[in-house]
């Protein structure tokens, strides 16, 4: 049994390192649980320490708290999830003939002034705690144009401000998929454009698996090695190679807060410094000679 799980439990706490994405969002952030920290994903704010004892999965920010939410239960009680569902027009139709007529001048009118909510008033109703599919009924409710529009087009309205005011975020453990999806959409220069595909290749075609002794040279923010050690399962060696006295930054490995059976000095030697002998094979691609040091070293060094 693969046993990368963190030392934590399935709850989250404090210090703990955590996924971050709003519901409908397209960002996904890694970042470190802390006291009083305010978590910001996409203009959605809440507290870090609303979310402590709490389990993975759901929830919900309201008044600058996220609190846990039951996603089968949100689909009982809406359907699918998607507002178009209710009956937000309020006069119980959405058949286009039964649209309102209005005038042509209000049409050339700026967006702001087709709507009878104001910034204020919105900010208002979020201050006071209200749901994000209630503020979107409202809104729709406030808009001067929305009988006016084909079916299209209300769909895509709702759509748009759903997302936009969405107040529900997913906060997952953090995994090699999303770890690596985080960080290539983030800045996928600082991992060398390595896609998750392309990973899961390299493990494939290195022949990595549980209990493998396994030599890697990372220069992707330990993104590589965060794979390997995962992969290994907690059997087994990954010798993390770099340059230097220390290794260069590596917060995929520390993201993956890997439990203590994997962070022994037996499974992860990260403070391993590259030879001059073998860092000259490496960079003039003399490889066979490269794989004769590297077998006497490990012969020398692992088990």
């Amino acid at each position: 049994m693969n046993e990368r799980v963190s030392s934590h439990c399935s709850t989250i706490n404090k210090g703990d390192y955590v996924v971050v994405q709003k519901v409908g969002g397209e960002h996904i952030r890694v970042i470190r649980l802390t006291s009083k920290q305010k978590v910001l994903i996409e203009k959605l704010k809440f507290d870090a320490d609303s979310v402590f004892g709490q389990p993975y999965g759901l929830f919900e920010v309201s008044s600058g708290k996220a609190m846990p939410v039951c996603a089968s239960q949100i689909v009982q009680e809406e359907g699918v999830g998607d507002i178009e569902l209710r009956d937000v027009s309020g006069n119980g139709s959405a058949d286009s003939e039964s649209a309102m007529p209005v005038k042509w001048e209000e049409l050339l009118h700026p967006a702001q002034e087709l709507q009878r909510l104001s910034q204020e008033d919105v900010l208002n109703l979020k201050d006071q705690g209200i749901t994000a599919s209630e503020l979107v009924s409202k809104l729709v409710e406030g808009s001067k144009s929305f009988n006016t529009r084909t079916e299209y087009s209300k769909n895509k309205y709702i759509r748009r401000k759903t997302k936009k005011h969405s107040d529900r975020v997913l906060i997952l453990k953090p995994t090699i998929r999303l770890l690596a999806s985080s960080y290539y959409m983030k800045d996928c220069a600082r991992v060398s454009n390595l896609r998750v595909d392309q990973l899961g290749m390299i493990l494939q075609l290195a022949g990595v698996h549980h209990g493998k002794n396994v030599l890697v040279f990372d220069q992707v923010l330990g993104m590589v090695s965060a794979a390997v050690i995962d992969r290994l399962g907690g059997e087994g060696s990954c010798i993390h190679l770099h340059r230097g006295i220390i290794a260069q930054s590596i917060p995929c490995v520390h993201s993956m807060d890997f439990n203590e059976k994997m962070r022994n000095p037996r499974y992860v030697q990260k403070n391993v410094p590259v030879f001059a002998e073998i860092y000259t094979l490496l960079r003039q691609w003399k490889i066979h000679q490269l794989v004769e040091k590297l077998i006497v070293w490990l012969e020398k060094h692992v088990d």
